[in-house]
Order: structure tokens, then C-alpha cells, then sequence
């Protein structure tokens, strides 16, 4: 099936396409201010993906998971470039290396909890009598409400520690 393929290369095509961007970017306005749009459009892709219903809108799917890859590419220049930005050039080697690990370490645990939360959520609305699909719907919805809420707190933290502040004063 075509759709599907598509949809599954849209999150890293919007990964690959948003780096360079971000780079870009990176010039004229702060990492920080990168790190909050990339959040933010992460956000708005995982509740969008987490509204799927049956059948699929693929168009729509597909959409979300593009802007979910571009708001994740904003959003790992910008965390290398603030992780690595208070470190002496010398040293930014083993900063890179950690920034990467611990990428690493959270992808693996994101991805294990996200699946032990949709597997629960799924097992306990099967036993409970209902229908396998919606059982499925469901612990799926639950995973996407919970990936959202991440980037949700990421947001509200950057903009409470002040990194929102002079949107268009250049870079701060």
C-alpha cells in the first residue's frame, strides 16, 4: 500500500528537510526560541496523529507525521546547539557525545513506556468487554495523548524560564 509507505517516510522527510532549515535559522534567532517552536509543532503533530479514528485520513496522518519530523529536526539542532554552546570548543567532542546518548537512552525509554502505555490501556479496554479495534483506538490514544504532553511541558517550561521573550528582537 503506497499511503503507507508514504506516511511512514513523512516523520523522518520532515526530520531531514527541517536540519538544514534550523541551521539556517540558528543564525538570526536564539536555539532556545528553535527548541520552542520545535516543541510546539511537535505538540500540535502527536494530538493531531492521537485524534486518528477509523477509517484513517491518511492525508491528514501523513500531514501530522511530516510536522511532527520538522518540529523534532527544529528541536534536536536546537537542543545540540544549547547543550553544547556553554562548553569550551575543546571539550564540545564529549558534549556531543553525551547530547547523543542521552537522545539515545530517551528515545528507548519514550518508546517503552509509550508501548507499555498502549498495550495496557489496549489489554484493559479488551477485557473490559470491548471490541478489539476500539480496544486498539484506545491504548493508541492514550499513547499520543501522553507523547503530546511532553513537548507540551517542554513548551511551557521554556516559555516560564523567559525563552520566548523578544520574539522579534533578532536573536537573544
Amino acid at each position: 500500500m503506497p499511503a503507507t509507505g508514504l506516511a511512514l517516510a513523512s516523520s523522518p522527510t520532515g526530520i531531514m528537510l527541517a536540519g538544514p532549515v534550523a541551521g539556517w535559522l540558528a543564525r538570526s534567532t536564539s536555539s532556545r526560541r528553535l527548541a520552542l517552536i520545535g516543541a510546539g509543532a511537535m505538540a500540535v503533530a502527536q494530538i493531531a496523529i492521537g485524534m486518528a479514528d477509523t477509517p484513517a485520513n491518511v492525508p491528514l496522518l501523513i500531514a501530522s507525521m511530516f510536522l511532527q519530523g520538522v518540529g523534532l529536526g527544529l528541536f534536536q539542532v536546537a537542543c545540540f546547539d544549547i547543550s553544547t554552546a556553554t562548553i569550551p570548543r575543546e571539550d564540545r567532542g564529549v558534549a556531543g557525545s553525551l547530547v547523543m546518548m542521552t537522545r539515545t537512552v530517551g528515545v528507548v525509554t519514550g518508546a517503552t513506556v509509550l508501548m507499555l502505555i498502549f498495550q495496557t490501556t489496549r489489554t484493559m479496554h479488551a477485557a473490559a468487554g470491548m471490541p478489539d479495534e476500539a480496544a486498539f483506538l484506545t491504548g493508541f490514544h492514550a499513547a499520543f495523548r501522553v507523547a503530546a504532553a511532553l513537548p507540551i511541558l517542554v513548551v511551557f517550561a521554556g516559555w516560564w524560564r523567559g525563552w520566548g521573550r523578544g520574539w522579534g528582537n533578532g536573536r537573544k
